[in-house]
């Protein structure tokens, strides 16, 4: 996160090169898309999406309760101790990628509005190039299809897998 926050995109392409696909942080991050465009040519991006900015927000809140266990919506002191990949780094990262702050890490307005900024870049970017995005809610009727012919597969009936679900209707 800390060569993300720098614009050093080097590492980030450097482990790009090592698989066919990828997902979550520093990949869904803002400008992160713009980098492995230009270092991958002709690649194609999946831009997952909610419904609106609030089902994210209550989504990511209940993701985060789950994980770190507590019964409660975390704390700074909770996201400062907690070791997701290293003691810190979900405070770090939501104070890098949505503008948080210690005092208020899960402010809703901040966060909603740092998700839909980064929808509509990404959206804005590839206007011009629908070959190279597909724009998906991954909860709808159809979208492992989507997903598998978007990126040049057969599709045999496959259904979208579910991990680290939060809340059973979304």
């Amino acid at each position: 996160m800390k060569e993300w926050a720098t614009r050093n995109f080097a590492p980030i392409v450097s482990l790009g090169a090592s698989a066919q696909f990828f997902q979550d942080m520093p990949f869904n991050c803002p400008f992160t898309f713009q980098a492995m465009d230009m270092a991958f040519p002709n690649s194609k991006f999946i831009l997952s999406v909610r419904d609106d900015g609030e089902q994210w927000f209550g989504s990511l809140i209940r993701f985060h309760t789950k994980l770190i266990g507590k019964g409660r919506l975390p704390t700074a002191e909770d996201l400062r101790v907690f070791p997701y990949r290293y003691a810190g780094w979900i405070l770090e990262a939501l104070k890098l990628v949505y503008g948080v702050t210690d005092e208020e890490p899960y402010r809703k307005e901040t966060l909603i509005t740092a998700y839909e900024r980064h929808n509509d870049e990404v959206k804005r970017y590839f206007r011009y190039r629908s070959e190279s995005l597909l724009v998906i809610n991954i909860s709808d009727k159809g979208a492992a299809e989507r997903i598998i012919e978007f990126v040049g597969l057969d599709y045999h009936d496959e259904l979208m897998p579910h991990l680290n679900r939060s809340d059973d209707n979304v």
